[in-house]
This record gives C-alpha cells, structure tokens and sequence, in this order.
C-alpha cells in the first residue's frame, strides 16, 4: 500500500493485518514514512500467509494498492507478473500500463466523498482489494475494525463497513462490464 500521508494507508495496513490474524492466518506489517512531514510518502508491506512468514519485507508484491499518482509511478513496475494493481484513479490520472497484471481503477475520493466523509477513501481502497483477491473471509473486518481502532473511533465502524462494500461493488461492476 503506498499513498502519501493523511491518506490512512498505514491504517489500512494495520486493519489488513489484523483481519488476516481473526482469519488465523499468519501476517506481517512493516511500515515506511515520512514522520515529520504530513502529506509526505507513506507505504506499507503487509504479507499475509497460511504458515510463517519469512520476511515482512516483499521485493515482488502480488499486490498493490496505490492510493496516488506518484505511488503509481513509482511501485507499478514492482507488482509480481500475475499480480494485482489497484489504483485511486481520482488522484492518479492514468491508467496502470501493464498488461501483465489485473487492473482495477479505484475512485476512492469520489466514492468516499459520496458518502460523506472524505477520509474514508482508504477503506474504499481496502474494500475493493478484498473482493479483487478475497485473501479471506471478509466476516472479520468488523471484529478487525473493533481491534485495531481507538475504542473512542468504534462510532465509525459502520460508516467503514459501508466504505469497505462501495470498494467492493466497484471492482463487481469492473468485472461484469
């Protein structure tokens, strides 16, 4: 996952891992950013596995979710040939040129902004991956959500799970057409 900051990549990535650990799965999450600086580089490794994991660093991802233009110029080459690239296509202006990956154009900040709160474009970003490549059951997202989140944020799980589904019918609505 790789945005710039405010964006929430680094919470989705939180949240991503935690789902996979209710899933009882096995799951890494290594962070990189910018502290000092708010809308500086933010990104995220999370590897999700059914043993353990060997590294929680990935040269070759399998996937990607790129919430910008310059995450889009800068990880796409890296995805893994078969991979999957999704991208925030209300911030990154082009489509992903590879025709070696599974592409999904994601407008997050549009869909969030439809349902009325602009910050929840990361969770759009999130949705639409975990219907792109189903790493789990998605049935533990809320229990996720009530672990990874601030108890005082639990008042926004239901507007998460909601951002979480408009993500997901993006990506229904890219495969049926």
């Amino acid at each position: 996952m790789a945005g710039h900051g405010g964006q929430g990549v680094l919470t989705i990535g939180t949240l991503l891992a935690y789902a996979a650990l209710e899933a009882n799965l096995e799951a890494t999450w290594f962070p990189q950013y910018a502290p000092a600086v708010r809308g500086g580089t933010s990104n995220c490794t999370v590897i999700i596995a059914d043993g353990p994991v060997g590294s929680p660093i990935s040269g070759r991802p399998g996937s990607e979710l790129l919430l910008n233009a310059s995450a889009l110029e800068h990880y796409e080459r890296q995805a893994r040939e078969g991979g999957l690239i999704i991208v925030n296509s209300s911030l990154a202006t082009r489509p992903v040129s590879r025709t070696d990956v599974t592409a999904f154009s994601v407008p997050a900040n549009a869909l969030a902004a439809e349902l009325g709160n602009e910050r929840t474009l990361n969770m759009v970003m999130l949705g639409a991956y975990l219907e792109a490549a189903r790493p789990f059951d998605t049935g533990v997202l809320e229990a996720a959500l009530r672990v990874s989140l601030p108890e005082r944020h639990h008042k926004h799980i239901p507007a998460n799970l909601r951002a979480l589904e408009v993500g997901a019918q993006c990506v229904r609505e890219q495969r049926e057409s």
